[in-house]
């Protein structure tokens, strides 16, 4: 019995999984510490346990729960063995995160377990944080910048008819819009021009010229044997 009771003293016990002890001569389970937050017990499914150390969450992962160190979600054994990864609409950049960073206003991410956020390219647009997509700006708005979080409409004299555009069209010579927002050009009607581009409106015909036709950009003079009062 004292060869039994010798043998039972000499045994040592491994630390359970999520937690670790780097002392020698531990004498009680209490005595290991849990895994903190943004790392995970360092045994492998179904191995060893008796860690020595935890292992950080690589980056795109988090735990926020001491001593868990991973995925509850279904409650197996294998789960609480790794890291949670980051939902989309959220990243974390660096290994051993507790916690997932959400993207900010004009960013987004679609995809899971991700280290960074992207921001919107132009033509698109996102005005809440934590998002997977971004917008397409609607015909009659543009954004010309990386990581908008709003389309600006068309001012006078410009104009968009395609959704998702970084820049709005002139009006050429010929053309005006006097509304902002358009998606179209108008046309200068008969007896009206305009000789430069971005027009906001057009300009009658001086007496002693004439235009019959929509759209032109000037009015010809009347030729001899001819007038126009106007």
């Amino acid at each position: 019995s004292s060869v039994t009771a010798a043998k039972s003293v000499q045994t040592c016990q491994n630390c359970p999984n999520g937690k670790f002890s780097a002392a020698r001569g531990a004498v009680a389970e209490d005595q290991c510490v849990l895994c903190p937050p943004g790392t995970r017990g360092n045994a492998t499914f179904g191995g060893a346990t008796g860690s020595v150390t935890c292992l950080n969450c690589k980056s795109g992962y988090f735990e926020k729960i001491p001593g868990v160190g991973g995925n509850n979600l279904t409650g197996t054994s294998k789960d609480l063995m790794i890291c949670i990864y980051c939902p989309s609409g959220y990243n974390s950049p660096a290994a051993g995160s507790a916690f997932c960073h959400p993207c900010n206003n004009g960013e987004y991410q679609k995809e899971t377990g991700q280290t960074l956020c992207i921001q919107c390219p132009p033509g698109k647009y996102q005005p809440k944080p934590k998002q997977g997509f971004c917008f397409d700006c609607a015909m009659g708005q543009v954004t010309p910048n990386d990581g908008s979080v709003s389309c600006s409409k068309c001012i006078p004299g410009k104009y968009e008819n395609e959704e998702r555009q970084s820049l709005c069209d002139i009006c050429s010579p010929g053309e005006y819009q006097e509304l902002d927002g358009s998606r179209t050009a108008k046309l200068c009607p008969a007896g009206y021009m305009s000789s430069i581009f971005a027009a906001e409106s057009c300009r009658l015909c001086i007496p002693g010229t004439y235009q019959t036709e929509d759209g032109f950009s000037k009015c010809p003079i009347c030729i001899p044997g001819m007038y126009q009062a106007n």
